[in-house]
């Protein structure tokens, strides 16, 4: 077996331990801007904000889509700096819970169905916005299966893929780092209009994956989520941990030792484009395999174990992670970790997803696979197919998911 790293690796948890409470939130920004505002004659005029999570609006038509017939949905969430003291749709009145969200049972009919949800705060300052769903008979009901928070209308699914195996200091080099990312964005690509609406993917590999590169896709790629959307991240390839200052960094193509201070993607800043993204989109899936770090000489302090730091952590909703081994461990890569008809190989990690992915971790044997149960997949094979020296390490904080259809 070969080691992606020449010295033992740094405890790639470390990671999560920046990223958890940066990616907490216990609200929604909003995504809709609040139109035909009604100020009251009070001291406050500022309007309650109505976010809509469900339908997904098609911002270029300004409708959502579903099928005619269905029992759907309108979901979100109304807040205001004071109290909500009333909240309609077409009307009707409609209960707010606690954090003000609320979910309202519509009844799609054929052509275009208008909803006014109507906001009020205690200083009667109003706000109206309008959604339009287009009831369409040719959109099937097979979503109604899968357990979504609603069936009416499928998420998106927003995939980037980071990979590295050949650095400008090639004494840095992996073997299958790049690979590993390329064909995990074909294998999300493939779920297109199975378990989502649609899946847009962007990789960066080798030269494409530099700081710059990597933060601007963040921004550009993944910032076009709706909030019902789901966002995959998945980066492999050199993450260390700088002796003095203590800060992680990953290392993209272009970057070593040397000029780590402003070539390396430190992770703070990583951590707050993360921040950025799950402040507006519900869901974001991590796969995480930067534990391969020493091949330079730069700090490894401060271990904890994998279970010490569950204990730290802070609860994020909505965010799943799952890391590539634990404190201590390698992260290991070999040609015979590979799939019919491919003549690379994988890391021992990405190969148990992948497998996973084809429907062996659908342990159920039901019609779809979780991103639960493929996180205990991927946690069972690899310490077995690398006869114990690498153990993934996972956290979901939120509901279970649907990863994948058998359909």
């Amino acid at each position: 077996m070969a080691f992606r790293s020449a010295r033992t690796i740094m405890h790639c948890a470390v990671i999560l331990t920046a990223l958890l409470p940066a990616c907490y939130s216990p609200s929604r920004v909003v995504l809709y801007e609040p139109t035909d505002v009604i100020k009251a004659q009070e001291t406050d005029e500022t309007p309650p904000r109505i976010i809509v999570m469900n339908p997904r609006v098609d911002k270029q038509r300004g409708i959502a889509l579903m099928g005619s017939g269905q029992k759907a949905f309108i979901e979100g969430v109304v807040t205001d700096d004071k109290e909500v003291s009333s909240f309609q749709i077409n009307g009707s009145h409609v209960d707010l819970r606690g954090d003000g969200s609320f979910s309202h049972t519509i009844a799609v009919s054929q052509g275009k169905n208008r909803y006014t949800l109507l906001a009020m705060d205690s200083s009667h300052n109003k706000v109206q916005k309008t959604i339009t769903v287009e009831g369409r008979a040719d959109i099937g009901l097979s979503a109604q299966n899968l357990p979504f928070k609603s069936s009416a209308s499928k998420p998106a699914l927003w995939v980037l893929s980071v990979g590295v195996s050949i650095y400008k200091n090639p004494d840095l080099n992996l073997r299958y780092a790049d690979y590993d990312a390329v064909v995990l964005e074909k294998t999300f690509t493939n779920l297109r209009h199975k378990i989502f609406s649609e899946v847009f993917t962007k990789s960066l590999v080798n030269e494409q994956a530099t700081r710059g590169n990597i933060l601007e896709a963040m921004s550009s790629h993944l910032g076009k989520a709706a909030p019902q959307d789901v966002v995959l991240i998945f980066v492999a390839g050199h993450g260390i941990k700088h002796t003095q200052t203590g800060s992680y960094y990953f290392l993209p193509h272009n970057a070593d030792s040397r000029n780590l201070l402003f070539e390396g993607l430190k992770w703070s800043d990583f951590e707050e484009a993360i921040k950025i993204i799950h402040k507006n989109v519900d869901k974001v899936i991590l796969i995480l395999d930067t534990c391969h770090s020493g091949a330079i000489n730069i700090a490894m302090r401060d271990v904890r174990s994998g279970e010490d730091l569950a204990a730290m952590m802070r609860s994020a909703t909505g965010l799943y992670i799952l890391s590539a081994s634990k404190g201590g461990e390698p992260s290991i890569e070999n040609r015979r970790f590979r799939l019919p008809g491919e003549t690379k190989g994988h890391g021992a990690f990405t190969y148990a997803i992948l497998k996973g992915l084809q429907g062996k971790a659908n342990y159920d044997g039901n019609s779809y696979l979780t991103i639960g149960e493929l996180f205990s997949y991927v946690a069972a094979q690899v310490p077995r197919i690398t006869e114990g020296q690498q153990h993934p390490y996972s956290k979901i904080d939120g509901t279970d998911l649907p990863i994948a259809s058998f359909q």
